[in-house]
């Protein structure tokens, strides 16, 4: 069964896991934001212990990101003028 949902002019269109869809979706949604980690993007590691590692700690930085209720740096108003 496919994953990824196939082009909507297809003549025979095919069945396909939406809830393995979605999983894949989220992994590669990880995996494009660990490219803001360069060691990561790069693998400068050169075991896969310490490659493992260092996406365990890119993952609680992407995590600690989301969950945090702070000023946000995007957003511009983190330096204000007064």
């Amino acid at each position: 069964m496919a994953v990824i949902p196939s082009k909507r002019n297809r003549k025979v269109p095919r069945d396909r896991n939406g809830e393995m869809y979605k999983w894949r979706h989220q992994v590669e949604n990880f995996l494009a934001k660990t490219g803001e980690f360069r060691a990561i993007a790069t693998r400068y590691d050169k075991t896969d212990v310490r490659y493992a590692a260092a996406i365990h700690i890119a993952a609680a930085v992407i995590a600690a990101k989301q969950l945090s209720t702070g000023p946000n740096l995007h957003d511009g108003y983190l330096f204000t003028y007064s």
